[in-house]
């Protein structure tokens, strides 16, 4: 066949738009060029594997059948490209054609030898295959179908033209070979129908009719594309995992779906399952552009499993390549494969962990070593086969007693199954797992009356809590020091090279945990997670993250694992200095860890995940008051009994790892503690406070300048990596604004703003690059804000390549802002009140110059420019210090400039909440000095006060109306972001609280009630009735277990359609804000109390009479209501004590809160209790 290598001519007579129109096709020719090529390319792989196995060739035909196809797209293609591109180009498109024309001329001379054939028609067609080929062909097996449906396009293909289409069979023998070719599903699919020629046909249409469905077949590759795994180390997974991904894609491809469009999608979904580091060498390549092809990205993934095929070669050390030949003999398997349990035990004192093996691995010798006296192989003594006694399937199959008895009768250790000594003298540090007595498990007897602290149970029966199960087991050997397993180890950080560091080797961990001080000093890119740790006693161990280790021995690695991040793993290990003089057993041998014995921070904890591939064969016991040594790939593993004993006592402990949801929810049921004496600052907070005072400054025109708060044990002050971080996010920001031109001008006015305000400045030309940090951003929508539609919201949690945020290094200080509930009491107890907003009260203050390079961002005007870098020279929003800075500044300004202002400085004591002036007075004349000595406090720090309102229009008048709000004053304090379902507002004309209300159009799950219901703003607790409504709808869903997603019972989709309708008439709902009663003669608090098997609650009332003996009352405080979970038959009594209780908790709680107030100190309070009626 002669191919047509001659440049088309012709397309000169075109319009030079027609011509534009081509040249922008030429990137998509090449595309299809390329898929025609590597068709032919695959066509002559299946090609020479039937070569060598004749299984192969119904598939070679399959292919060669659309050669003639394939090689036409590519005619196609090719001429187009030469038509369009330079003549000095042509030479590179020759060696593509030249690679064609090899292949094509490959397949050709291999379909020659399989078939013996001299006609060199290049076209076969499958009439061509008649009774010659039945001659000449070798035996063909005909594929085997059971159902997969990713098999039915090849299965369809080979037997649709080799059975179905043959005109040389009837249908009986159609029917035959169909019933022989399927099995499974398929099989059964057509069983109904006799296996005669007269319903073939039918049968053949039902299995077409089922299996060729493009769209589930569609399905099934993309599920398996979405769940490949990459990060496998061995080249042969590595590759078959790409094959299978290609495979996949070359089958959506066939049934046409745009796949020559999906660049980034396939881009993104491979770089998500890679390893951090080879996605990282990935980015670093040239071809990884703004929008890398998918081309470029599998063949830099084929180079680097290349690399790894190579790289197999050097990597082995003397140990790992002992541990490999090991690793792969069936003994090791058999010894290493079982489950290895574990003590965790933690000093009360010192909270170190120690895990004590209780299913030791099968010691067994390599051919060829030399080995230690003690290391040995097992013949077992009941059947006599090469292992253990204690994995004998024919011993454990006996009953306990048979076990017993066979034990006795051979005289065997009951506690290691050995002949050699007696129970009294044994050595093994092992006891039974069930009870921890001295004998071996199979030989425990289970026993009717257990005592309660031989086992410790967890019941806990979250539905949907996903748990890292642990045991808990006592010891007793209380006051004797257990030496745990420790290693050096040695772990690659960020710049490729290895860090030694000190691990705990624990069988009894389900996770790995690596020290945050560890983490920073590897500088990894560290991922968030979900995961929280809890120990004994449900107490919550906070984990900052996870990272990928690559753990390695004498500089090679070995193995990889992920590793939690947590402050502290545990105390120093061991707890005192050990004396190692008495350990002579132990003199010979290479220690993994030689200061094993000296007091030392532990750095990582490896989990049970690795502890047998860390294992080599041997073993070394010593008496029972030495430590035994296991072998390891890192040395000498010592653990066990040191014969010393401490005055400390020993706890168990476990370490389960819970979802946040399930905390979430529990705070739904839980009783609020006492209010008590505030708390104690913390040694950060009040280094935090030092570092304020001593810092703060102000300008000449009063403004204050503060520093930011940085840690003092802050390892760097550079955070690379993070300049790349916040160019490619404001990359990602633009391309978005680009496609709203209404956000694009919101934004960029807030921008212009922000410059124009001074808030804000452009860095020089020779100081880009320079920054210390740079902040990602992006925007926040506010639709229903009077003034700010939209916010610039900063992200200074972005990490760099250290897995380190400039939040991460900041301290937050102590929490300032006053109780939003003192805040709206004292709102309600004023005649007149005023609400006024601090405008932009972060970018009121200044952050000291040093500081503002730790503040660049990256923003242009217009995409035609370039990009320009900014620092920011105010508190920002976003950054983890700016609450306490800005409040803090505010406690300044009264303490610098109050002095002369009483009633301003009181109001900024009591009535400010963040940026919110809550405030009033008596009268209207005090209440216009109180406005009057706030705005001038506040103009002495160049803060500005907006958005006044007022229940007086008259202490209005003197101020700019553009500067008075003329609509309902939102009272929710809460983050601007979350829209709230009920926001609580008030309005100055009525003077009195409305609830602006959002309808429910979320659909009915455990998922979306709680959702709702956290989004009340009810800080009076004017809706707690309804919110217990809610409350007790997720009670029942809980009680029974349905799961967060899942569709609830009818019962309870008819009460939440039920409140959802009836939840708009809160609109209707107003409630006075004033309290205040002129000319007082006394009043009284009266707090209520009740319960029911549904929950309890408090309510408190003021009650106010005045000189002409008038009662007035008012609804001050609900207590939210609380749920009981009790079963009903401990509810005969329950109520007096639950009674008792609300009276002697909830209520003198909530009437302290009031009596903090001077004027309502000397006033009487009553507490009423209703009592039940008892038997």
């Amino acid at each position: 066949m002669a191919f047509r290598t001659r440049k088309m001519k012709g397309t000169k007579s075109k319009s030079f738009d027609e011509i534009s129109l081509i040249v922008d096709d030429l990137p998509a020719l090449r595309r299809k060029r390329t898929m025609a090529l590597n068709r032919l390319r695959k066509t002559l792989e299946i090609a020479e594997l039937a070569q060598k196995d004749t299984h192969n060739l119904d598939k070679f035909l399959t292919y060669y059948a659309e050669l003639q196809k394939n090689v036409t797209n590519f005619e196609s293609a090719h001429s187009d490209i030469l038509s369009l591109i330079e003549d000095e180009s042509e030479n590179t498109e020759d060696v593509v054609r030249s690679t064609f024309d090899d292949c094509y001329f490959d397949v050709l001379c291999i379909y020659r030898k399989l078939f013996k054939t001299s006609d060199h028609t290049t076209q076969p067609s499958v009439t061509q295959f008649g009774d010659e080929v039945k001659v000449n062909l070798p035996k063909i097996t005909l594929p085997n179908f059971s159902g997969n449906i990713k098999s039915w396009p090849e299965f369809y293909d080979i037997f649709n033209s080799m059975i179905h289409e043959s005109k040389s069979l009837s249908d009986s023998e159609r029917m035959q070979y169909l019933v022989s070719c399927l099995s499974g599903d398929a099989l059964a699919l057509i069983r109904t129908f006799p296996a005669t020629g007269t319903y073939y046909q039918a049968a053949y249409k039902m299995l077409i009719d089922r299996y060729r469905d493009s769209r589930d077949l569609a399905f099934t590759c993309w599920k398996e594309m979405l769940n490949v795994n990459l990060k496998s180390k061995s080249p042969h997974d590595f590759r078959r995992t790409l094959d299978t991904f290609n495979e996949n894609l070359t089958i959506l491809t066939r049934l046409k779906l745009p796949t020559d469009q999906w660049d980034f999608i396939l881009c993104y979904l491979l770089l998500s399952k890679l390893d951090p580091k080879l996605r990282c060498s990935f980015e670093q390549t040239p071809a990884a552009s703004e929008f890398p092809t998918y081309d470029s990205l599998k063949s830099f993934l084929y180079t680097h499993c290349d690399a790894l095929v190579r790289d197999n070669h050097f990597s082995n050390t003397e140990n790992s390549q002992g541990f490999e030949k090991l690793r792969t003999s069936n003994k090791f398997h058999e010894a290493i494969s079982k489950k290895h349990s574990s003590v965790l035990l933690s000093n009360a004192d010192d909270p170190t962990t120690q895990s004590l093996s209780v299913c030791p691995p099968e010691r067994v010798t390599l051919q060829g070593t030399e080995p230690s006296p003690t290391v040995y192989s097992y013949k077992c003594s009941f059947c006599g086969d090469g292992h253990s006694i204690k994995y004998c399937k024919s011993f454990a199959q006996k009953s306990i007693q048979d076990r017993l008895e066979h034990a006795k009768k051979l005289n065997w250790c009951f506690n290691c199954l050995k002949s050699s000594h007696s129970l009294k003298d044994c050595k093994s540090i092992f006891n039974c797992q069930k009870c921890r007595k001295r004998h071996h498990t199979l030989l425990h007897l289970d026993k009717t009356d257990v005592p309660e602290t031989e086992s410790v149970t967890n019941t806990n029966t979250a539905p949907t809590c996903s748990q890292v199960s642990a045991g808990m087991l006592t010891n007793d050997r209380d006051n004797h020091i257990i030496l745990l397993s420790t290693a050096k180890i040695e772990i690659r950080d960020s710049s490729g090279q290895f860090q030694t560091f000190r691990a705990l080797i624990d069988s009894g961990s389900q996770a790995h945990f690596i020290t945050e001080q560890a983490a920073t000093r590897l500088g990894l890119r560290r991922s968030s997670t979900a995961r929280s740790i809890r120990g004994l006693g449900q107490s919550p161990t906070a984990v900052s993250g996870a990272i990928q280790l690559e753990i390695g021995t004498g500089r090679s690695p070995v193995f990889n694992v992920e590793a939690l991040v947590l402050e502290n793993i545990c105390g120093k290990m061991p707890i005192m200095k050990l004396d190692t003089t008495r350990w002579k057993h132990l003199q010979h041998l290479t220690l993994a860890d030689p200061e094993c014995n000296v007091p030392g921070n532990i750095d990582v904890l490896l989990g049970a995940e690795v502890f047998s591939s860390l294992l080599l064969p041997g073993s070394v016991s010593g008496t029972s008051d030495q430590p035994s040594a296991l072998n390891s790939i890192f040395g000498w593993l010592l653990m066990g009994n040191v014969g010393v004993t401490c005055n400390t006592e020993l706890n168990s402990f476990f370490i389960s790892d819970t979802d946040r949801l399930t905390d979430q929810v529990r705070k739904f049921w839980e009783l609020d503690s006492l209010p008590g004496s505030p708390s104690k600052l913390t040694s950060e907070e009040e280094r935090c406070e030092q570092l304020f005072q001593q810092t703060v400054s102000r300008t000449s025109s009063g403004r204050y300048i503060v520093n930011l708060p940085f840690k003092e044990e802050l390892p760097f002050h550079d955070f690379p990596g993070s300049r790349d971080t916040a160019l490619k996010r404001f990359h990602s920001l633009e391309r978005k604004l680009t496609v709203d031109a209404n956000l694009n001008s919101q934004y960029s006015e807030f921008m212009a703003d922000y410059l124009r305000s001074g808030h804000m400045s452009l860095v020089p030309i020779q100081e880009i690059k320079e920054g210390r940090y740079y902040i990602p951003h992006h925007c926040i929508l506010r639709p229903d804000s009077a003034t700010t539609k939209l916010r610039v919201v900063f992200d200074a949690s972005a990490k760099d390549t250290r897995g380190v945020s400039l939040n991460d290094t900041l301290m937050t200080g102590q929490k300032l802002q006053t109780n939003i509930m003192d805040v709206l009491f004292r709102f309600r107890a004023h005649f007149i009140v005023f609400t006024a907003d601090v405008r932009q009260m972060y970018r009121q203050i200044l952050v000291h110059e040093e500081d503002r390079d730790y503040q660049r961002i990256f923003w242009r005007f217009n995409r035609s420019e370039p990009v320009q870098e900014y620092r920011l020279n105010t508190v920002t929003y976003g950054v983890s210090s700016a609450p306490f800075l800005a409040c803090r500044t505010l406690k300044q300004l009264i303490q610098d400039e109050g002095s002369d202002l009483p009633l301003a400085t009181n109001a900024l004591l009591l009535d400010v909440y963040v940026d919110d002036v809550v405030s009033g007075a008596r009268d209207l004349d005090n209440a216009r000095r109180a406005k009057s000595e706030v705005i001038e406090l506040f103009n002495r720090g160049n803060l500005e006060l907006r958005k006044w309102a007022s229940n007086h229009p008259d202490l209005l008048k003197d101020l700019p109306s553009e500067h008075c709000l003329t609509d309902c004053v939102s009272l929710d304090t809460e983050s601007s972001n979350i829209l709230k379902i009920l926001g609580l507002k008030w309005n100055p004309s009525k003077d009195v609280f409305t609830f602006e209300v959002k309808p429910l159009n979320r659909t009915c799950t455990k998922r979306s009630i709680l959702s709702e219901l956290a989004r009340i703003f009810d800080p009076l607790g004017f809706l707690a009735p309804l919110t217990f409504l809610a409350k007790c709808l997720v009670q029942r869903l809980w009680m029974l277990n349905v799961d967060w997603d899942d569709r609830p019972p009818s019962e309870i989709l008819l009460k939440w359609e039920c409140f959802s309708e009836q939840l708009t008439l809160l609109r209707s709902l107003e409630i006075p804000r004033c309290i205040a009663v002129s000319q007082v003669r006394r009043c009284q608090f009266h707090g209520f109390a009740d319960s029911s098997e549904a929950g309890y609650g408090a309510v408190v009332y003021l009650r106010v009479v005045d000189i002409y003996e008038n009662t007035h009352i008012f609804f001050i405080k609900l207590h939210d209501t609380l749920l009981v979970v009790v079963k009903h038959v401990q509810a005969k009594y329950f109520h007096d004590d639950l009674n008792r209780l609300t009276a002697n908790k909830l209520l003198p709680k909530q009437i302290h809160k009031f009596l903090k107030f001077r004027s309502l100190r000397k006033n009487r309070h009553h507490v009423w209790v209703k009592k039940s009626e008892t038997p």
